[in-house]
């Protein structure tokens, strides 16, 4: 199960995902994104306690990195998924 928290800040969109990032719950964070994204061109996407990311989800990351999200994560895991799509992205 995936913990979805979206909060509207004078700087944009901030998106909080808590949970393993599987199956169907890949497919709300692309909705909850692409939902947010038509209304602010500013989004940041922070990740925490995710004990799990299936490579569909990786997938998700790169494409949201590539129009121009901001990911970040607190724990080690995330960091480096996320330094391995900024990587690929070059």
């Amino acid at each position: 199960m995936v913990k979805i928290t979206i909060q509207n800040q004078n700087n944009g969109i901030h998106i909080l995902v808590e949970g393993k990032l599987i199956n169907g719950w890949i497919d709300e964070l692309e909705r909850c994104w692409l939902e947010n994204a038509a209304l602010c061109n500013s989004i940041y996407i922070e990740f925490v306690n995710i004990p799990f990311i299936e490579p569909e989800a990786k997938i998700l990351l790169a494409k949201m990195a590539a129009h121009g999200v901001n990911l970040s994560a607190r724990e080690i895991h995330m960091k480096a998924v996320l330094k391995e799509i900024s990587r690929e992205r070059l």
